[in-house]
């Protein structure tokens, strides 16, 4: 069974399960006070340049979301327009 220990890849904001998922093959410390920990070597992530891994999940943009909400509000009272409609004549 795996422990989940979420990693990223920076350059392509991509999250493993694990850095056993991710296929790396080496592990080392920061040495700069952090403690974060960066995993080398990773096969799964050999497709850019750089197949480092650092601990933790990738930090994502939701800047998208509330335009997301606002259309989707708006479509969906335009489409509840027509069958208020349909309703009063199904009732009559």
């Amino acid at each position: 069974m795996e422990v989940y220990q979420p990693v990223c890849h920076q350059e392509s904001n991509m999250n493993y399960f694990s850095p056993c998922f991710a296929g790396c093959k080496e592990a080392l410390v920061s040495d700069q006070g952090s403690g974060l920990l960066t995993f080398h070597n990773c096969s799964c992530a050999s497709s850019s340049p750089s197949n480092i891994v650092t601990s933790g999940l990738c930090q994502h943009d939701c800047n998208r979301f509330p335009m997301y909400i606002t259309l989707i509000a708006i479509s969906n009272t335009i489409a509840s327009l027509s069958r208020t409609g349909d309703t009063l004549i199904t009732l009559r």
